[in-house]
C-alpha cells in the first residue's frame, strides 16, 4: 500500500512538472518577437547662411562648421534616418539652401526636411527635389515603417515667427492617422505646442496646440511630438504623451524679457530617438571636446 501510494506521488509530480514545463514553453512561444532597434536623428535649426556670410553677422556663430561638425558625428552613429525639423537656413533664400544641400548631402543615412519660421518651402523644395514632399505647398512626410510611422509635420506660417497647422495641414494629419489606428506613430515638427521658460518663445510657439492635443487624445498609436525652434532643450507632457523640443546646431539665445541680448556659443546640439517594441528613449547629443582617461 506504502508503494502504491509513493507511486502515485511520483506520478502526480511528474505531471505537475510536464503541466509546468508545457505552459513554460507556450509562454515562451507566444512572447512578443523582439522587434529591431529603430534609431532617429532630430537635427534642428541649423540657420545656414549664404557661403561667406555669418549668422547676425558675428563670424563666430559658424553655422555652416557646427554643422559639419554634427554630420560627422551622426555618420559615426548610422541611425536609421534623419529628421530636420525646420530653421535650416536663416534667411531662406537659394544661395543658402544650395549651401545647406552641400553639407546634408554628406548625411550616409537618408534625411528629410520641414520648415521652420525661417524658411521658404518653395526655394526648399527646388534646391531639394528629391525630398519626397506629400504636399505641393507643405513640406509633409510619411515615413510608413514595418514597425512604426514617422508623420512630418510642416507647420510655418509665411512671414511670421508662430507656427500653425492650418485646416488643410490638421486634414493631412487626420486622414494619415485614420489609415492605420495601431501602427506606433511618431510626430515629427518645427513649432512646439507647450509653453516654455522664456515668454517671448512661448509668445511664438504652435497657435492651435489645442487642436493637436485634440487629435493626440483620440489617437492613442502616437507616442511622441518632437519640436525645434526654441534653441535649448526642453520636455513636457503633452495630449498623455511625451513633448520634446530639441536643442539646436547653432547657437542659442540669451533672452531678458522679451529682449534677445545675444547669442551663447555653447557646443552644438541634437537628438537621438530610438524605438523598440512600443517604447521610446531620446538623449541629447552635444558636440563636446573628448578627454581619454
Amino acid at each position: 500500500m506504502a508503494w502504491h501510494k509513493f507511486s502515485y506521488s511520483i506520478l502526480l509530480y511528474a505531471l505537475v512538472f510536464l503541466a509546468f514545463c508545457d505552459s513554460t514553453q507556450s509562454a515562451i512561444t507566444h512572447e512578443e518577437p523582439m522587434e529591431p532597434l529603430i534609431r532617429i536623428v532630430q537635427i534642428t535649426d541649423t540657420h545656414i547662411m549664404p557661403k561667406g556670410e555669418h549668422w547676425c553677422s558675428k563670424t563666430e556663430t559658424l553655422t555652416n562648421r557646427r554643422l559639419q561638425d554634427v554630420i560627422e558625428e551622426v555618420n559615426a552613429l548610422d541611425p536609421d534616418f534623419v529628421v530636420h525639423t525646420g530653421d535650416i537656413t536663416d534667411t531662406g533664400d537659394l544661395a543658402s539652401y544650395e549651401h545647406a544641400k552641400e553639407l546634408l548631402d554628406q548625411l550616409k543615412a537618408p534625411y528629410f526636411l520641414t520648415c521652420g519660421n525661417h524658411d521658404n518651402f518653395q526655394n526648399l523644395k527646388s534646391v531639394f527635389p528629391k525630398q519626397p514632399f506629400m504636399s505641393n505647398h507643405f513640406a509633409l512626410h510619411d515615413l510608413n515603417g514595418s514597425f512604426i510611422r514617422t508623420l512630418i509635420l510642416d507647420t510655418r506660417i509665411p512671414d511670421k515667427d508662430e507656427g500653425v497647422l492650418c485646416p488643410e495641414r490638421i486634414q493631412w494629419l487626420k486622414d494619415r492617422l485614420e489609415e492605420d489606428s495601431e501602427k506606433p506613430t511618431l510626430l515629427f515638427m518645427h513649432h512646439f505646442p507647450i509653453e516654455v521658460q522664456e515668454p517671448l518663445f512661448s509668445s511664438i510657439n504652435l497657435k492651435n496646440s489645442s487642436e493637436l492635443e485634440r487629435i493626440i487624445l483620440t489617437n492613442p498609436q502616437i507616442m511622441g511630438v518632437y519640436c525645434g525652434h526654441y534653441h535649448h532643450a526642453a520636455s513636457a507632457v503633452f495630449g498623455g504623451i511625451l513633448c520634446w523640443i530639441s536643442p539646436s546646431t547653432a547657437p542659442s539665445h540669451v533672452l531678458e524679457g522679451s529682449k534677445c541680448l545675444g547669442l551663447t556659443l555653447s557646443n552644438p546640439a541634437y537628438s537621438l530617438h530610438s524605438y523598440q517594441n512600443k517604447k521610446t528613449h531620446s538623449k541629447i547629443m552635444t558636440i563636446a571636446p573628448f578627454v581619454p582617461l
